[in-house]
């Protein structure tokens, strides 16, 4: 059950994300939508590294 809370914000968020992207390639195009979204993931993954292990879900 725990794994299942884990993942439903994923498989939401692949939903949305959908929707939002395909905004931003109209309003942006491609290459600047790709470095802006590379830009957040790059941001997120950097605060993820300093989270310790132990952090709940």
């Amino acid at each position: 059950m725990i794994a299942g809370f884990a993942v439903t914000p994923c498989s939401l968020l692949w939903v949305v994300g959908s929707f939002l992207v395909g905004r931003l390639l109209k309003r942006w195009g491609v290459r600047k939508t790709f470095y802006e979204i590379l830009t957040i993931i790059l941001t997120v993954d950097c605060v993820l590294l300093i989270l310790p292990i132990t952090t709940p879900v």
